[in-house]
């Protein structure tokens, strides 16, 4: 790695240190909370898992766990979205 690429990751370090010290709370995106958050958290277990191993995940197979996980869970209303 060249010093130039290290200097760019500090001052990109730097830069966003100084945003968030600055940055008004209000300003910041609301946090959306869902009936379904054991859904949400077996899922990110799952996909944390599956990454770990060098694995891509796509969208579909991310909501078929989804699905399978609220199955589990007996959520019968549950849906997948793309979110």
């Amino acid at each position: 790695m060249g010093t130039t690429q290290i200097h760019n990751i500090k001052k990109k370090e730097e830069i966003l240190d100084e945003f968030k010290k600055n940055v008004k709370s209000s300003a910041k995106r609301p946090h959306h909370t869902t009936t379904d958050n054991n859904v949400n958290e077996l899922v990110l277990q799952w996909s944390n898992d599956v990454t770990g191993r060098l694995t891509n995940i796509y969208r579909p197979l991310l909501n078929q766990k989804a699905l399978a996980f609220a199955a589990d869970l007996g959520l019968t209303e549950f849906k997948a979205s793309n979110g």
